[in-house]
Parts: structure tokens; sequence; C-alpha cells
């Protein structure tokens, strides 16, 4: 078909229009009737500045309308100019200089098509036509961005409506006057509904905002029957203010949407809308499975956290889309006095739900240990962490318990506590060297001995069942400083037999006299105390509801966290989630630098209570990369000398863990026992595998007797101090590492080389992971990094004069470093 032909295309309504190339000078817009988008669907559209080309397209047919480039000879069609439809828009609305500032200064002009229907489909009158052509409502029309013609390769068709030569005039004539009389009224009436749209809008966004406020402080006031409420008022609020969005006309939505003044404002708005009813359905759910919880005080403890759960999972969608929402607004456009709630909201939502989907895991495995899914015998542990040991604390009580349901069917707790089972061992075990200073025999109570807490529990479970206890599931140790934080929450507890009132301030000086004292010397049970108390604590527990049932699990939860409760499962695959998790206790593997201080208090009694500890460490690395890491032990006794059970001397065993292969280069500050006062294990005793490998290894740092071997895949070095009452003691150690940081390997390689040729001088880094031990009560670990004049910081995460961390979690210090080689390389 040629250009100039004019061709007959049935149209689906079944009538005939002439069809021709289009000749027009295109713009990136184009207008169009007939069913037309949202304006949200337009909103990510980007808004060229270049001119208007109000074409419309017949959407009846089925072929899709291309367009083609303009042809010399064609007659221009109808054009005003930027400033003579400008001049229409003089209102309030400041369409004039929107019009200038999208029309290019090059061109000038808007290019008016307009699809009027064939005369000969109306009774064979222009005047027919004349008449259904004014029936088109101008404010239907929808800008549709298409890329400029000259940015893309013209297509070969493009099928629009065409009246014959003749018209022309007549039709540019209807639309000055359209354009003339219409549009500014159609203008006048989309500044009214937006005047009226927004103040609605802000009413309602308004009292959604204040009732969400209301709900989550109803929350904090345990007020659940109000929280619901008013989330539920707050959903309703939301989603009256987007029905208003919705509700306007589609030509004042769309202005709304593309133009200038008002495009970040309404994204911002609706992205805001669609967040806070997210929120308030979210807060809703969650609210529920609070009152769910609080009204199911007789059911068991599993059914609660599995009904809680569920809640929970059902809001994290909701809270994933209120975050997507969130990040979509242009926090510029949100109004000064909302500032501060929408930045807050917008940094703490992720937290929330990183929050929400730890508690879903928390559940989940909580149920595994409870016995939900069948029965679940442990051994707990009750670590006294004032006497230190390498897990946490001695081991001076226990309990056997069988838990179904998250309640406990059984639960025997000797009297005498792990001393009971002394010398009950059927297969007697050499004490590990240093544990040889109390007793030559290892017994259950000192089976703690390995700092990684699935190597001490394996110890435990088989001393156990070689003294003729049961098989058990696994192992929880409880740090007696849990215990504290445990009466925080439950309250005061009468024990009548005992005289006294145990509550978080006295409970571990009352337990130290009563266990150490006041117990019947005849009767021979120290420990019957641990025994009374625990059905209490339990007891208490396991009423709780509502609120203090959630402060209950979270408390659980940081106890795992900062392992003031370590779990050991004996099945291998509930093992590894506890461990991933964080709960399992288990020496971490690092690829860079790492450091563990492991105390255990060997015959200094219960002053670690009273030690504050500092670890001071300088990292030196040299023009080479070779790391050297001094560390310096200040341990200072608060305690007044021959003061009950805090006035004695602190002997300790320290173990350092660093990195594999490190070699020791100093060591200076101890103090051993004399090797008169180590016990000898008779010859016929055995030797457990894990301390043979580690003691058939050992070697001797001949200048500060230091021991060096390796465990669980870490070099150690041990030695002693001695630390009296009301002095402080210092230990050094200092060893090089294995390795070098990274661009110093090949620093002077070929890609080093090129690299340097380009200016692109390499970069390493430098991390050290720093494990805390669990029960360590004062401990402050203080970090350095010191480098060659030849490397240069560019970001750490911490300050590197002077890095601080406590001993309440396990951390980590990174730097990168940029290496700056020397002009002969």
């Amino acid at each position: 078909m040629e250009e100039k032909d004019l061709n007959q295309k049935k149209t689906n309504a079944g009538r005939t229009v002439p069809v021709r190339h289009a000749q027009e000078s295109l713009s990136p817009f184009v207008i169009r009737l007939g069913e037309l988008p949202s304006p949200s669907d337009l909103m990510d559209a980007p808004l060229p500045t270049d001119a208007f080309n109000f074409l419309v397209m017949d959407e009846d047919e089925e072929d899709k309308p291309v367009i083609a480039p303009p042809k010399a000879d064609e007659e221009a069609s109808f054009h005003l100019s930027p400033q003579e439809l400008a001049s229409q828009f003089e209102e309030d609305f400041q369409a004039k200089a929107a019009i200038e500032d999208m029309a290019p200064e090059a061109s000038g002009k808007i290019n008016v098509i307009l699809d009027l229907p064939d005369p000969e489909e109306n009774e064979g009158s222009a005047e027919a036509a004349l008449d259904e052509s004014e029936a088109v409502e101008l404010d239907a029309f929808r800008f549709i961005p298409i890329e400029p013609i000259t940015a893309i390769q013209a297509p070969k068709k493009f099928r629009t409506a065409f009246l014959p030569h003749g018209w022309q005039r007549a039709i540019g004539v209807f639309a000055m006057l359209a354009i003339a009389m219409i549009l500014p009224l159609r203008f006048l009436s989309y500044v009214g509904e937006l005047r009226e749209a927004k103040a609605k809008v802000a009413s309602q966004g308004n009292e959604a905002l204040s009732t969400l406020s209301a709900a989550a402080q109803s929350v904090v006031n345990q007020d659940m029957a109000g929280a619901s409420q008013s989330f539920h008022q707050a959903r309703e609020r939301f989603g009256a203010a987007n029905e208003t969005i919705q509700d306007l006309g589609s030509g004042t939505a769309f202005l709304l949407s593309v133009l200038p003044q008002t495009k970040k404002t309404y994204k911002a708005g609706e992205h805001l809308l669609r967040a806070g009813s997210s929120l308030s359905k979210a807060g809703l759910r969650i609210t529920e499975g609070l009152s769910a919880v609080s009204k199911t005080a007789n059911t068991s403890l599993t059914a609660r956290i599995s009904t809680f759960s569920q809640y929970v999972s059902s809001a994290l969608p909701l809270l994933a889309e209120a975050e997507k929402e969130f990040s979509r607004v242009d926090g510029s456009t949100v109004p000064e006095e909302y500032q501060g709630t929408f930045q807050e909201i917008s940094a703490r939502l992720p937290s929330v739900i990183k929050s929400l989907k730890e508690f879903i895991e928390f559940g989940g495995m909580a149920l595994k240990i409870l016995g939900a899914d069948g029965e679940k015998r442990y051994l707990v542990v009750f670590q006294n962490n004032t006497e230190l040991r390498p897990t946490g604390g001695f081991m001076g009580s226990f309990a056997e318990i069988t838990l179904r349901d998250g309640a406990i069917s059984s639960m025997e707790i000797p009297g005498g506590g792990t001393y009971d089972l002394d010398g009950s061992n059927r297969s007697p075990l050499a004490a590990p060297k240093p544990l040889q200073l109390l007793s030559a025999k290892w017994e259950f109570r000192d089976a703690n001995w390995f700092p990684d807490f699935p190597t001490s529990s394996r110890k435990i479970m088989r001393m156990y069942e070689n003294a003729g206890g049961s098989t058990v599931d696994g192992v929880i140790a409880i740090n007696a400083t849990f215990v504290t934080d445990l009466l925080d929450l439950l309250g005061p507890i009468s024990m009548p037999n005992y005289r006294r009132t145990i509550n978080a301030q006295n409970f571990l000086g009352e337990a130290q006299k009563i266990v150490e004292l006041e117990y019947d010397q005849k009767e021979n049970k120290p420990k019957a105390f641990i025994a009374d108390l625990a059905p209490a604590l339990l007891d208490r527990t396991t009423k709780k509801t509502g609120e203090e049932f959630f402060r209950l699990l979270d408390l659980a939860n940081r106890g795992l966290g900062e392992r003031e409760i370590q779990i050991y499962l004996a099945d291998n695959a509930l093992e590894s989630r506890t461990q991933a998790l964080g709960w399992g206790g288990e020496i971490k593997q690092a690829d860079g630098d790492a450091l563990m201080v492991v105390n255990a208090n060997l015959g200094g009694g219960k002053t670690d209570g009273v030690i504050k500890e500092t670890i001071d460490m300088t990292v030196v690395i040299d023009e080479s990369g070779i790391v050297t890491n001094t560390v310096v032990i200040a341990r200072k006794h608060f305690g007044i000398p021959h003061a009950l059970f805090t006035g004695m001397n602190n002997v300790n065993y320290v173990r350092l863990y660093v990195p594999k292969g490190s070699t020791l280069i100093s060591a200076s500050g101890f103090a051993p026992p004399s090797d008169l006062l180590f016990k000898k294990p008779n010859s016929g005793w055995m030797t457990d595998a894990d301390v043979a490998f580690s003691e058939d290894n050992i070697s001797k740092d001949p200048a500060s007797n230091t021991d060096m071997y390796e465990e669980n895949g870490r070099t150690v070095f041990g030695n002693w101090t001695q630390t009296k009452p009301g002095t402080t003691t210092k230990t050094l150690f200092s060893y090089r590492l294995p390795w070098k940081i990274s661009p110093f390997k090949n620093a002077s390689g070929v890609t080093d080389r090129i690299k340097t040729a380009l200016g692109i001088p390499p970069t390493g880094a430098y991390t050290l992971a720093i494990q805390k031990q669990p029960g360590a009560m004062d401990r402050t670990t203080i970090v350095h990094l010191e480098l060659p004049n030849n490397v240069t910081l560019l970001w750490s995460s911490e300050n590197t004069d002077n890095a601080i961390f406590t001993n309440a979690s396990d951390a980590f210090f990174s730097a990168l470093l940029e290496y700056h080689p020397p002009t002969s390389l």
C-alpha cells in the first residue's frame, strides 16, 4: 500500500474509516480515548521535557498503531504554540509554567490531530460529524509516554483516522474552540477538587496516625482490647484516605500523578497510605495473638508459643509490604511535623521484621526442645559463675528433667548436687592437668572443662551415664546470673523452710550461705536449697500470661543470645539448628584473626564476682603484612581480705584461643601454683580422648613455661595467674599470626604491577572476631590497630585507636586497608 493511497479498514464496530501513514512530527506524548489505566500505573514513567502530541488513536482496531517518520511534502497538522496553550492556564494551578517547562524551545509546537467520525456514517452530514466530535470530553484524555521518535528506529506503520482535504480548517477551528473554552473550565474544577481532596486526605491521614499511635500505646500498657480496637480503627481510616484518592475524578488523579508540582507528593501519599494500612493490619494480627495468649493461661506452654507464632507469621507479609511502601517514599515530601515519625518507623521497621522472624525461629526450636513432638529428657546444670569455669561457672547443682508439651512431667534434683556422683564413675578418668590442682580424678562436677560447649556437654552426658544416670536428649546449662534476672522478672519467692524471701538482689549471697554454711551437716545435702527453689521458679514461670509471658520469652531469648543459657542436643539435625540460632556455645571458626580468653577458677573461691578484667589487645601490621598481636590482661580484685566467699586469692588458669598456627613470641606475668599441690592420677586410669589429643601435643615455652597446643581448630596458649584481694595482676601474651594481610602476599606480582601502573593501589582487610566467655561478669576488651607508613586506613567498623567491647556478646572488628608499595616495585 503506497503512502499516498487511502485505504478502507473495518473497525470492530463495523464502520469503515480511511487510513493513511502518519505524516506529523511526533513528540513523546500521545492522548488517546478509551479505557484508561489508573494514575498509579503511570507514576513510575518518566516525564520527558518534549512537546505534547495530542494524537487520537482508534483502539477498536486489532492492529497496534505504530509510528512512522513524517514526509516532507505532507501538509502540516494544526499547531498551537506552548505560549498559546499556556495562556489559557492563568489560574492557581500554574499550568503555564508547567507547559513551558515541558515544551522544547527548539520546536515550540504542540501537534493536535483529532479523530472525528466519518461523515458517511453519520447521516452524510458534516454538521453531525462536528456535533459528535464535540461530545468528546478532554478530561478523559491520558498522556501515554512513548520513546521520542529520534531515539528509536522508525516503525513501519502508524494507523490513525484521517479526514479528506477540505475538512482540516474546520477541524482546526473546532480544536481551537475546544481548547480555548473547555480546557480552562476543567482545570478550574480540578483546582477545587484538589483542594477538597487534600483537606480530606490530610484529615483522614491524621486520624489514622492518631489511632495507630493510640494502638501502640495500648500495647505498651497491656491493654489488648484497646489496642485491638485502635488498630482496627487505624486500618479503616487509612483505607478511607486511600479511597478518597481513588475516588478523585480520573483527570484530577492523573494530574496529581504526573505534574511536577504534585507528582512526588501524590506518589508519597499513596505509598504512605498503603504502608499505614499494612502496619495497622499487622498490628491488629499481633494484638489478636497477644489477646489469644492472654486468654489461654490454662493451656500448655507449647500451645501458647505455637498460637502466637501463627499470628506473627500472618503479620510478617503485611510488615514486609509496609517496609516496601516506606522505601518508595521520597522523604522530602513528608510534611515537617511527620518527618520524625516517618524516619523512626523507616529505621525501626526492618529490625522489627527481623525480630519477629527470629521469634518464629525461636518459637519453632523452643517447641521441639520443650517436647511438643514427644517426650524429651535433659540434664540441666546450674553454673555458679562467681566461680568461673570454661563454659560459664562451677557445676554445683544439676537436675534431670522430663518435658512433654512444655510441662515438666518429672524432675530429680540431688540434694548433694554434683558431689553426689563423686566416685561413682565406673570408668575412672584422669583429670586434665590443670584440674589436677583440685583432684587427680576427673569428676562429673568438673566435666565442663572445654570452652566449646558441645564438647563439654558430651563429657557431661557420658560421665552421667557412667555414673548410672539415664541417657538424655541433651544438656541445658544455666548461669547463676540468669537466675538473678529471672527473679527480677518473676518477683520475690518466699521460702519459709529457710526463713527467707529470695529476690534478685539477695539470691547469690543467700544461696551461697545456705549451700556452704547452713545446710544440715548430718543430712549432708548442701544443694537441697536449689532443689527447693527450682520448682517454685518453674511454677511461677508456667503461670505467666499476657505481657509477662512475652517478657519471659524475651528474657529466655536474650539469655540464649548472651550464652547465659546454652543448649546441646544429641540429635545432630537439631544441634545444627541450635548452633545456627547462636544457642550452642561452640567455639566459632573465623577466616581472619580471632581471640577468645577463657578463665578457669581452680580453688579461688567465689571471687570472680568481684574481679574486674580488662583485655588490652594491640594489633601491629608491618610493611610486609605480618600481623603481631600483644594481649595484656589486667585483673583487679575488689574483694576484702578474709571476707566470706570473696576475700580469697583468685587462682586462675587462663587460656587464649587464637588462630591455628600462631607462634608465641613472648609471655610474662604468670604465677603458677607449686608443683607439690597437684595430685597424681593412678596409672590404671583412662585418659579422655579429647584431653589426650591436647596434652599429647602440648609444648612449653621455655622462657615463661606457657602451655602451647591445639584444640577445636585453634592454637591455645595457657598459663596461671593469682590475684589477691585488693591487688591487680597483669599478664602478657605476644604472638604472630600464621598469615599476612592479603595485599601483601603478592605485592610484587604482575597484577599488582598493573594496578600500580593504572594508579589503583591494592587493598586488603583485617578482621578480628572476639568470642565471649559465658559467665564472665565484668570484662572489657580494648583493641588498638597500628599500621605501617605504606598502608592507609580506608574504613573501619570501630575507632582503630581505641575500640571498646564488653562481654555481653561476641564482637567483630574490621578494617579496610589500602597498600602503597615502594616505588622500586
